[in-house]
């Protein structure tokens, strides 16, 4: 995700971050954004929000 259109959606609904970054993700396809306020090596690209992603349903015991 662009930070351009990251913060003019954010600006547009008044959404925090996080918000603004799953929809950049869903409904934007874009499938490298780095979520706010957590450190993504730089090798998950282009892929760090389905990384991210997935680390957070296995930490929370899903699958």
């Amino acid at each position: 995700m662009t930070i351009v259109y990251g913060v003019q959606l954010g600006v547009l609904v008044g959404q925090l971050l996080p918000t603004v970054a799953a929809v950049g993700v869903r409904a934007l396809g874009d499938p490298d954004v780095a979520p706010p306020g957590v450190e993504v090596p730089g090798g998950w690209r282009p892929w760090r929000s389905y990384a991210v992603q997935h680390l957070r349903v296995v930490g929370e015991g899903g699958r």
